[in-house]
């Protein structure tokens, strides 16, 4: 109880150093014009769930907001996931939401949040795919709430760059990622993590999600922030930045996630590896990939063609990123059309 009573009084004299200002221009991150374009082409088509979900998941801004609307009222504290809070506010709510967020159009006018937006955009993305992935590899079961927690968990540092002006000259130089966070502690008194968990608190989210994002650098992390942290970690050593390896080696067994599994997500960063394709050699794709790209030619979602085939849908999702890659195209509309006009179907 006692400890409880500190960590909480921290967790104030956190919010206090922090203006109102500040924390509110995170509340309205600007969401990418491309993610809300694409929103509003699913919701307008009567879009199923998984598709919904995957249109809000493409930016964090858009996840964000979408998730704090479903933790109001009779709900607050309680969505954990993208998925149900989709589900709990329905297509049009969705949209409404999405479109009370300031847009951002990173071709188009500059502003201040610009490049700091898309460089945050790009890094969470990067963080929910591989999050993806070691919930598949690890077979967890709790996939949602996984690839939600990735998008928000870089939320404070947001918070930290708005406040202060030299962050990414004093703190991008530090090395690892752990660096980086004592490096934060040191200069500012607190670092990304404690930040992004007094915006959690904020908007009501659930302690499942709030706990993540305080955790994913703790090296006793377990759960969803053990998952998280791993993802992070991949993505910076994706991105050509150090990481410490034992650190992930000892992380990745937190988060169930075994060595050859671990080793066979590292192969494939930053991409899948692909062969060319012969067109004079066979089909590179399985059996099984074939079944679910015919599933995508008969108009089915990931959900469908889960149940159908007895699968996860996180499974299908690793299915499909497989199948994109090893055909060289980037939706299921392309994946459809290359097997089909190459007699594969």
């Amino acid at each position: 109880m006692a400890r409880a009573a500190v960590a909480k009084r921290g967790q104030t004299r956190i919010a206090d150093a922090f203006s109102a200002a500040v924390l509110e221009a995170v509340d309205r991150l600007p969401a990418l014009e491309e993610p809300r374009r694409r929103l509003h082409a699913v919701a307008s088509n009567r879009g199923a769930v998984n598709e919904m979900m995957a249109a809000v998941e493409a930016d964090p801004a858009l996840a964000a907001a979408v998730l704090r609307a479903a933790n109001q009222g009779p709900t607050e504290g309680s969505v954990t996931s993208v998925r149900a809070a989709v589900r709990i506010l329905g297509p049009d709510s969705v949209t409404k939401v999405a479109d009370a967020c300031p847009t951002l159009d990173f071709l188009g006018t500059a502003n201040p949040w610009t490049s700091e937006t898309e460089h945050f955009s790009v890094h969470a993305l990067a963080v929910q795919r591989l999050a993806a992935a070691v919930a598949d590899r690890a077979a967890r079961p709790d996939a949602d709430a996984i690839v939600t927690a990735a998008a928000l968990h870089d939320f404070g540092k947001l918070a930290l760059a708005a406040t202060f002006r030299s962050y990414h000259e004093q703190v991008d130089a530090q090395a690892t990622p752990e660096e980086r966070m004592r490096r934060e502690s040191e200069l500012f008194g607190l670092d990304h993590a404690k930040l992004g968990g007094v915006l959690a608190r904020r908007w009501r989210l659930p302690s499942v999600l709030r706990e993540s994002i305080e955790r994913h650098h703790d090296p006793r992390c377990e759960g969803i922030a053990a998952v998280v942290s791993v993802a992070d970690m991949l993505a910076h050593y994706a991105a050509g930045n150090p990481i410490d390896v034992r650190r992930l080696a000892r992380v990745s067994d937190r988060a169930g996630l075994d060595r050859r599994s671990l080793g066979a997500i590292l192969y494939e960063l930053p991409y899948p590896i692909a062969p060319r394709h012969d067109p004079n050699e066979g089909c590179p794709l399985s059996k099984r990939e074939l079944e679910i790209v015919g599933a995508l030619r008969e108009g089915k979602v990931a959900k469908q063609i889960a149940l159908e085939l007895e699968l996860s849908e996180s499974t299908i999702r690793s299915h499909l990123h497989r199948i994109y890659a090893r055909l060289g195209v980037s939706d299921r509309a392309q994946a459809v059309l290359t097997a089909s006009d190459r007699g594969w179907l």
